[in-house]
């Protein structure tokens, strides 16, 4: 070929060839999934090859009609279709993911890389426990002038009143699910229900708390009922 043939052929195979494998990878993937890498890989070489070797036998015949073409070239441009398209696969995978996703738009994007969590500040009222009893605090319960304060490391009665203790709580997030006792959301494991109209909340030590009509709908409002 003259070199303007040469730059018009090779521009024709190098469009049509990231068209097809596009088009192709996509067919991949809604056939194979993303679960399945190796396979899904397998499968675009496989197609492109089959696809796109036809393609660029003719494309080549019709800019040189004088070449020779016959099945020997088909098979020669299958094997360099195949090693072309295994190459771009490959190279796909050893590039960082960041920079998938700006070679080829169907890729995965990366996960974001989350902030650590910084852990919630300790409720207030924790320090008014014995330093044997700081646990994790799964519930308040009123006992006349007294708080009974159920922590993952026993019980420690003090002499407050609820409301008082249920606001140094705070930043830990509960629910008031009866007049004398209030729960925290991590220490409760379901809720069961004993008839149409009575309600309890397990917690994490298997403590069954009474849920009453009126703080029903905080449970409700939070989606647990």
């Amino acid at each position: 070929m003259t070199w303007p043939g040469r730059a018009a052929y090779w521009t024709l195979v190098v469009s049509l060839a990231v068209v097809f494998g596009y088009a192709l990878r996509a067919v991949s993937l809604a056939l194979i999934g993303t679960k399945r890498q190796v396979l899904l890989d397998l499968v675009t070489v496989a197609l492109v090859t089959l696809c796109f070797a036809p393609v660029v036998w003719v494309i080549t015949r019709a800019l040189s009609p004088s070449a020779v073409l016959g099945m020997q070239p088909m098979l020669t441009f299958a094997g360099y279709v195949m090693m072309c398209t295994a190459t771009v696969v490959i190279g796909r995978r050893l590039v960082p993911r960041a920079g998938v996703r700006a070679i080829d738009p169907l890729a995965e994007p990366a996960p974001a890389e989350k902030p650590p969590e910084q852990p919630l500040p300790a409720p207030r009222l924790l320090r008014r426990l014995a330093p044997e009893m700081q646990g994790d605090i799964l519930r308040l319960s009123a006992n006349d002038h007294v708080v009974d304060v159920v922590t993952s490391h026993g019980t420690t009665t003090l002499r407050m009143r609820l409301v008082d203790a249920i606001a140094e709580m705070e930043p830990v997030e509960g629910y008031c699910v009866h007049r004398s006792h209030w729960v925290a959301h991590g220490a409760i494991e379901r809720v069961v229900r004993q008839n149409s109209s009575k309600l309890f909340v397990v917690l994490s030590n298997e403590d069954r708390i009474p849920v009453s009509r009126k703080y029903r709908v905080n449970l409700e409002e939070a989606g647990m009922v």
